[in-house]
């Protein structure tokens, strides 16, 4: 018991705190922050980064970005209060120019944080809520790969306000995007329009009925054959708003003249 208490005399979590401030612990990193959180990070923390894979934000502004955000980050301590059971709860502010969705860097915002610390037997070490965060993003990506956009969407929404990430601005608005132009699928309306006998081809028509511009439009037109439905695809480079397109597909041997024309998928310019 005189050997613990002289050890938590001896420890001091603000170091250790300003070192993992400044190092930018995010949902990933790259190598070389890695070797600069090792060092401070409760192992929870730690081995969830060090298998996670490269959040969009960091494949965008690269090592070298991710660099220059370090060199420009700037950290206080503030109330540091025991927690009891070797542990302290820190209070921290971060000074960093925000990362915006394209990855340049805008004005300096101040982050509040608020971490613990804990004494173990490699030291103070800092538990800063990644691995709860990281078990967020793997809910968020499940909704991705279930097409559940709107989770999707709200779960990386619920993750940067959980967990300051810097880098996951970036995350949040290509989001955001991928649901907007999931919904805005509903402004393109498709009709069947005219029959050439002659070609064998059905032309469709394509409306924007929305007030984006829409680009990439991605149609699949099924048709009724006997108890089957067989799908076309075809792709209409842009369609401004208020306006229309049209698009040509083969019709498919045994067609009954059932028809049904949708847009499964669109990009929306800026």
């Amino acid at each position: 018991m005189i050997i613990f208490l002289f050890l938590m005399a001896c420890a001091d979590p603000v170091p250790v705190a300003l070192q993992a401030c400044e190092a930018l612990p995010g949902l990933a990193t790259d190598p070389a922050g890695l070797q600069l959180l090792a060092p401070v990070l409760a192992k929870v923390d730690y081995d969830a980064l060090a298998s996670a894979q490269p959040t969009q934000g960091l494949q965008l502004l690269g090592s070298d970005g991710l660099a220059e955000l370090r060199s420009k980050a700037s950290c206080t301590v503030g109330a540091v209060e025991g927690a009891g059971q070797g542990r302290w709860a820190v209070d921290l502010e971060r000074s960093l120019p925000a990362v915006n969705p394209d990855g340049t860097l805008g004005e300096v915002e101040v982050t509040a944080m608020s971490w613990q610390a804990v004494k173990t037997s490699d030291g103070v070490r800092l538990e800063t809520g990644l691995a709860g965060a990281a078990i967020m993003r793997a809910s968020a990506e499940q909704a991705l790969e279930e097409g559940d956009l709107r989770r999707y969407a709200s779960s990386w929404r619920a993750i940067i306000k959980k967990f300051p990430d810097p880098l996951l601005s970036v995350d949040v608005a290509r989001a955001a995007d991928v649901f907007d132009q999931y919904e805005y699928r509903t402004q393109l309306r498709g009709k069947p329009v005219e029959v050439d006998d002659k070609a064998g081809t059905l032309k469709g028509e394509i409306s924007n009925v929305g007030k984006r511009d829409a680009r990439n439009i991605q149609v699949q037109v099924d048709f009724g054959v006997g108890t089957q439905t067989v799908s076309q695809a075809a792709t209409i480079e842009a369609i401004a708003a208020g306006t229309a397109s049209t698009v040509d597909v083969a019709i498919p041997e045994g067609a009954d003249g059932s028809v049904h024309i949708e847009v499964v998928g669109l990009e929306l310019s800026p």
